[in-house]
This record gives structure tokens, C-alpha cells and sequence, in this order.
């Protein structure tokens, strides 16, 4: 669908999509509505304005969600043929995920949607959802050839979902069947999302996704989607805003502005430029016949030529300049945007709270509730306050108890994570690691009687650690295959942590002595027998 795009007046978008809401009236099969579909789609590229963004995507928008609501009716009236009358409807949403959910479809953007449905056992569920797959997935894939994803999801089944899929959820949008039920929904996967879990990793992903496709906004062959300054920092940004401050996509940005995040200038930037972006995205699928984010040197000469841009950004250069000046202004606002999410006080649990990337303690800190805090810290990525550390610290000193077994077990599992010396090396330092290994708390003070160790024999364990920590990275390709190998970690790191255990006992064969005490150990923090032998 190559188009050389004409001077046609501009309309509305609610004007548009009622008039197509009327020519609908007549689509009433298959065949019909992917000419229907056809028809409009090529009539927008026609009259679609240079460089027209937000308003052209709506417009897309709006014409797949009229055709998907007369689909799913189609679906219900088919299946209440096995079903009581009226039941079939009560039991589904359909609704728009992704930049489809956020109303950003260009004129070759794939058309992502969920099927929400109550339960497994609803009568006429299975039907409907069938018919409704089969008719998408005829008039949009085959009959007008777009992209189509689908998911089936039902609110009680929405925890531990990756990251991409939550982000596509938070932009769903209703389009049929429902309403109580996609609200259900909706509220069923706000509770799933863990905040602080949501905002590391929104940050991690667009730090990797930036990795792949540049991290300056200055590319000399930029994709304005994926790419630094591009589309995808903008969705970061509202992601963000959404699960900090609870509020919708569409309020994210005017949210951070009442919360003081944006100034006045820098929201009219962030919106001229969803603007500028989604009309120069709209404008390469045009001219390409496809989808295209990437803005290569030739496209860059052949855009503003095919589709009429205006007179002051009618050469590849003065496109560019423009292109440039806003992909800055999201980078800039991504990054400030971030940060703010990130300075927001979030409850873990009462009494512990996490903000600007520091764990703080707000209540008095009982023993059992060490390994728990320390859990926290290690799984978010948190540093520990000063007072978080006071606290433990001042617990271990004043209410010297005996370690319970659950914060035996937490420990244990705790020597899996990717990063754990850098836990152990915290831990060892406030006493809590001596504490809940109290073999250990001897070597810290234990000279290693030899030259040709710098550090006490404790801290040598531990430098031990941070060595087997470095094997991932390590230059030797054969070597972090090996490492990658391994199946479970705590018993590399306990044993690495113990294995001059013996030395605290000057009679006899340390190796021997520490062997004993080593697995005795493993044991006591709920190691299975095989596996605490291995570390003896």
C-alpha cells in the first residue's frame, strides 16, 4: 500500500470513526468486512496528512475497534446457538493490548488483543472464544494481511507474568464483550504487579533494548521505535508513571506533571514529540507498504519526497535536524522521568520501604526479621540504609538469639542469586552472616598462619566468593561454560565460604575437622543430606 498522499481536509477523529460506525452497518459476513476493512484503511493513506501522528493512529484505531466489536457479536450469536440465550457474551471481554491498547496503531502495526474470559467451565466460553480467534484471525491476517497477536488470560491466573507481557497488559483497553469483567481484570493485574519488582525491571529492559539499538539519540540511521529518544522511551516513561503513581497511560504524563516530575515546557516536549515520532513512524509504513521503524539514509531522501512534507522539512537534512531535536528531548525526560519513579517511597512491607534505590527500616527490627531484610535488598538490588544497617547490627548485638529455621532456609536460598558475594560480603560486615553461620564468625578474627595469605581466613572465604561470582565473566569461553553448568549454587558458595572451617580448631587434620563441620552446617540451614555431603 504505497501511497502518494493528497491534499484532502482534515477531519476529526471522532468525526471518523462515527462515519465509519455508520458504513459498518452494512458489513454484515466475512468477506464484507475485510473489504471494509480495506477500503478505509486505504482511504486514511490517502487523505492522511504529512506527518499526521496521534490523530491518524487513532484513526487506525478506531476503525479496528469497531470491526472486533461487530466480530465478537458475530462470535456470541453463533455460540448461544450451544448456550442459554445471553449467557455466551456475559462470560468474555475482548480487549486491545500493546500500542493497539495505548491507541497507537500505524497503518501496518500488528493488531494485539486478550481474551478475557471468567472461567474454564463457563457454558459457551470455549465456543465463543474459537469463533472469535477464527474470524480475526480470517479478516485481519488473511483477508487484509496484518499481524495478528492474541493471548487468553482470566483475572485469578495473573501473577509471575514476564515483563513484557505486564506492560502490554497495563495498556489494555476494553473493545467488547464485558465491561465488569475487564474491570475485574484490570484490578486483578494491578494487584499482580509488584511495583518495585516493575520498576527495576522496566528500567534493566530498556537499558538492554538500548544496548541493541544505540544508546545516543544521535544515530546517523536511527529506529525511531526502538532506538534512544525513540517511541519505546516514551512508553517506558508512562509504564512507569502507570505502577508509581497507580494512574492510566493515557494520565501518566499529565500525573508527573501535577507531581512536579515534568515542567510545563517539558510535557508540551514529551507530547510534541509522541506526536512528531508517530507521524514520521506513520509516514515510513506509508511509504514503505510495510511495517518499518528503521530511518535509513535512503529513507531519510525518500519520505519527505513521497508523502508531501512540508515545505520545512522537505530535505533529508531539515527532517533530521527536526528528528534529532525531539529524540533529545525524550532521552533527556526518559532518564528525569525514571529517576523520579524510582525516588518515590514504596511500602515493601510495613516498616520496610524502598526509595531511590536504598532499603530503609522504619520500625524496630526483630531477629527473624534479618534474613527477611536482607532477602529484600538482594532481590530488588537495594543497598541497605545506614539505619537498616545500624538496625540489624544493634539486633545482633543486644538480642543475641539463636537463628530460627526460616531464616536458616531464606539464607540458603539466598546463595542462588546471580550476585550473592556482594550479599555475603554486606552481611559479613554488620555480623548478620556470622550469625547465621556461626562457624564462620571464628575465621573473620582467625590469622591464616601463613605468608602467602594478605587477609584473615574469613576474609579470604569470602574473596573466595567473589571469585566464584567473577566465573561468569571470565575470559575463558570454556570456563563460563562450566560455571553456566552448574545446576544449584548454594552448594559452590557454602562450601567456598567453609572450606577452611577446620583451621579454627588447632588439634588434628583441619581438612577432616572442617569436612565434619562443613556438612554439619549445610545440614543446619536445610541443606539436603547429598548435597551438605558435597560441601563437606
Amino acid at each position: 500500500m504505497r501511497v502518494k498522499v493528497a491534499e484532502l481536509p482534515f477531519e476529526s477523529v471522532d468525526s471518523w470513526i462515527e462515519k465509519q460506525r455508520a458504513k459498518l452497518e452494512d458489513a454484515r459476513d466475512q468477506v464484507s468486512l475485510v473489504s471494509f476493512v480495506k477500503k478505509e484503511r486505504e482511504s486514511l493513506a490517502r487523505r492522511a496528512k504529512p506527518l499526521e501522528g496521534v490523530s491518524l493512529m487513532r484513526k487506525y484505531t478506531g476503525l479496528m475497534d469497531l470491526v472486533i466489536a461487530r466480530l465478537l457479536d458475530v462470535a456470541v450469536l453463533e455460540a448461544e446457538k450451544e448456550a442459554p440465550p445471553g449467557s455466551a457474551g456475559l462470560q468474555i471481554a475482548v480487549a486491545a493490548t500493546g500500542g493497539y491498547g495505548r491507541g497507537e496503531l500505524c497503518p501496518f502495526s500488528d493488531i494485539d488483543v486478550v481474551f478475557i474470559a471468567e472461567d474454564d467451565e463457563s457454558p459457551g466460553l470455549d465456543a465463543v472464544v474459537r469463533r472469535m480467534f477464527h474470524l480475526i484471525m480470517d479478516v485481519f491476517l488473511s483477508g487484509v494481511k496484518l499481524k495478528v497477536g492474541y493471548s487468553y488470560r482470566q483475572p485469578d491466573q495473573l501473577l509471575g507474568l514476564l515483563h513484557e507481557t505486564q506492560t502490554a497488559l497495563l495498556d489494555a483497553r476494553r473493545l467488547a464483550g464485558s465491561e465488569m469483567l475487564f474491570q475485574r481484570f484490570q484490578s486483578a493485574l494491578r494487584d499482580s504487579i509488584d511495583p518495585l519488582e516493575f520498576l527495576r525491571r522496566n528500567r534493566a529492559h530498556r537499558e538492554q533494548a538500548r544496548q541493541r539499538f544505540g544508546q545516543s539519540p544521535h544515530r546517523v540511521e536511527p529506529n525511531i521505535k526502538e532506538g534512544a529518544g525513540g517511541l519505546r522511551d516514551i512508553h517506558t516513561a508512562r509504564w512507569a508513571a502507570q505502577v508509581a503513581f497507580g494512574v492510566s497511560g493515557e494520565r501518566a504524563f499529565e500525573e508527573l506533571h501535577a507531581q512536579g516530575a515534568l515542567t510545563d515546557l517539558e510535557l508540551s516536549q514529551a507530547v510534541a514529540a509522541l506526536d512528531f515520532l508517530s507521524g514520521l513512524r506513520n509516514a515510513l509504513h506509508l511509504s514503505s507498504g510495510r511495517g518499518n521503524d528503521a530511518l535509513t539514509v535512503e529513507r531519510q531522501e525518500a519520505v519527505p519526497a513521497k508523502i508531501s512534507f512540508p515545505k520545512d522539512l522537505s530535505s533529508a537534512d531539515l527532517l533530521m535536524r527536526s528528528y534529532y531535536t525531539h529524540a533529545e528531548n525524550v532521552d533527556y525526560l526518559l532518564a528525569k522521568i525514571l529517576d523520579f519513579c524510582d525516588e518515590q517511597r514504596i511500602v515493601i512491607e510495613p516498616g520496610i520501604v524502598a526509595k531511590r534505590g536504598i532499603l530503609y527500616v522504619e520500625a524496630a527490627v526483630e531477629p527473624k526479621s534479618i534474613t527477611r531484610i536482607i532477602g529484600y535488598a538482594q532481590h530488588y538490588r537495594l543497598a541497605l540504609a545506614q539505619n537498616a544497617q545500624d538496625a540489624i547490627r544493634h539486633t545482633l548485638l543486644l538480642q543475641p538469639v539463636e537463628v530460627d529455621r526460616e531464616s536458616q532456609r531464606r539464607f540458603f536460598n539466598s546463595l542462588s542469586d546471580p550476585q550473592v558475594s556482594n550479599t555475603l560480603t554486606q552481611i559479613a560486615r554488620i555480623g548478620a552472616l556470622q550469625w547465621i553461620l556461626p562457624e564462620f564468625a571464628d575465621l573473620m578474627h582467625l590469622l591464616p598462619g601463613d605468608a602467602a595469605h594478605e587477609h584473615t581466613v574469613g576474609e579470604h572465604s569470602l574473596q573466595v566468593a567473589r571469585n566464584l561470582d567473577a566465573l561468569k565473566r571470565d575470559e575463558d569461553e570454556e570456563i563460563r561454560g562450566i560455571f553456566a553448568d552448574i545446576k544449584d549454587r548454594r552448594t559452590l558458595f557454602l562450601a567456598g565460604l567453609l572450606h577452611d572451617v577446620g583451621k579454627t580448631n588447632s588439634n588434628g587434620n583441619h581438612a577432616e575437622l572442617g569436612a565434619v563441620t562443613a556438612e554439619a552446617a549445610a545440614k543446619r540451614i536445610g541443606m539436603p543430606d547429598e548435597d551438605a555431603a558435597k560441601v563437606g
